[in-house]
């Protein structure tokens, strides 16, 4: 008997501890800790996830541009695709709750399509083609990097799912559906660098005018460009929304502002790159150079895209400049740029060789922070002015491109109006001094 009394002890404390799971001690009480057994076992409910602090929908919204390729699929064995087009888009968009969201988008672009015609001898014909279209486009976003993890912060990579349905305008109205997976690399809060592979299903208009006979068209692409937050913060190793509007004084006293990288939206939604170097010169004046280099071109359907410009621009930064950061506020400016170019839509088209285009003009504008340190600004310009371009006139004859009369002389135009509109992402670039001390 003596022998199994240790056994019998070591049982009677499993027990104990076996059907008391959870114990805490409070004023000397032993008592059951029954919120620390309900948070192990708990399961993570994504759907209420709520933004913890009050925020309006702006502050959570966000502008995104960006351009990309994409192929022309038909759903009928006797027309083959052509290769690859341009694509290029601009939108909106702001989310709801941490996980969903809405966006709303323009696009713009061309697709490579073999097309049917009669010849000359009334039989049908395959051609290449280009279909030139613009549109809207309206999106479901479902955030996944938030639904897993079961956050409302910003991560450095997320992973969004976006469906919707689009409207297509060329010869003929066309409607379609669309679905696309985007990944985005956020290297500060309030900017964002994504790709985004998609496929869209249209209805058979989006062809009829070139000869399409298909029920329907499936249209793959990938995209990529930028995402500009209008209000983020960094906050340990992600990224959270900021409370408030931010600071409107010059919040950067003990820093030096070196010079800014600039690109504009409005080109990227045309497919074309583009990037900007602005200098500030004391406080109220700045230089800067713009350069734009879209380089394209299909062999199958003649299309050409090919532009090579550059401008230069001097600026006055209206307004307190002690109250203000360097580069902010109002600002008026000069300006002249000039570039080459190569344009042809279609084989059946006429093109045209820039030979020489020059343009100046003023500028006006209002560049303001985005972020609290500063370093990320957004930036609205309109110029207005005069554009000269010199170009030579060619067409295809069935064989090769060849000049228009009166070759080898050149036409020319001269355009009085607005030249430019700029939206940009503007990102400041700085190093610290000593001025101010050390905090």
């Amino acid at each position: 008997m003596k022998r199994s009394t240790p056994i019998i002890t070591i049982v009677f404390v499993i027990t104990i501890i076996i059907t008391v799971p959870c114990y805490a001690q409070k004023a000397g009480v032993s008592q059951v800790d029954e919120s620390a057994i309900l948070y192990r076992y708990q399961q993570p409910n994504a759907k209420g996830i709520r933004f913890s602090t009050p925020k309006s929908f702006l502050q959570r919204s966000y502008l995104i541009a960006g351009g990309g390729i994409q192929n022309f699929w038909n759903i009928a064995s006797s027309q083959n695709q052509a290769g690859y087009g341009l694509k290029g888009n601009m939108g909106w968009g702001g989310w709801i709750s941490p996980i969903h969201g809405i966006e709303i988008g323009a696009n713009i672009g061309v697709l490579p399509f073999n097309g049917w015609r009669k010849n000359l001898i009334n039989k049908d014909e395959l051609y290449p083609s280009l279909i030139k279209q613009y549109g809207v486009d309206i999106k479901y976003m479902f955030h996944i990097t938030n639904y897993a993890f079961h956050r409302e912060d910003i991560s450095k990579i997320e992973v969004i799912w976006l469906a919707g349905a689009h409207f297509h305008k060329n010869k003929k109205q066309s409607y379609g559906l669309q679905t696309s997976l985007r990944a985005v690399i956020n290297p500060i809060a309030n900017l964002g660098i994504y790709i985004e592979p998609q496929i869209s299903v249209n209805d058979k208009h989006l062809a009829a005018s070139y000869g399409g006979r298909s029920r329907a068209y499936i249209t793959p692409s990938i995209s990529a460009g930028f995402i500009v937050r209008f209000d983020g913060t960094r906050k340990g190793r992600y990224f959270k929304y900021a409370n408030g509007k931010g600071d409107n004084g010059n919040n950067n006293d003990n820093r030096k502002q070196l010079f800014a990288i600039k690109s504009n939206l409005l080109l990227w939604m045309i497919a074309a790159p583009n990037i900007a170097v602005e200098i500030p010169i004391q406080d109220k004046f700045s230089i800067g150079l713009d350069y734009m280099s879209p380089w394209y071109s299909n062999k199958d359907t003649g299309f050409t895209y090919q532009l090579i410009m550059g401008q230069l621009e001097g600026r006055y930064w209206l307004g307190n400049r002690k109250t203000r950061n360097i580069m902010t506020g109002w600002f008026a400016g000069l300006y002249m740029g000039g570039g080459y170019y190569d344009l042809l839509w279609d084989k059946k088209d006429e093109g045209a060789q820039g030979e020489l285009n020059i343009s100046i003009g003023a500028s006006m504008g209002y560049a303001h922070e985005i972020n609290k340190s500063g370093s990320l600004r957004m930036e609205y310009a309109i110029g207005a002015g005069i554009t000269r371009s010199n170009y030579r006139k060619y067409h295809w004859d069935g064989l090769d491109y060849v000049l228009d009369a009166p070759s080898p002389q050149s036409w020319h135009t001269l355009r009085v109006g607005l030249t430019q509109a700029k939206v940009s992402v503007v990102w400041m670039f700085t190093r610290k001094t000593k001025k101010g001390g050390k905090r």
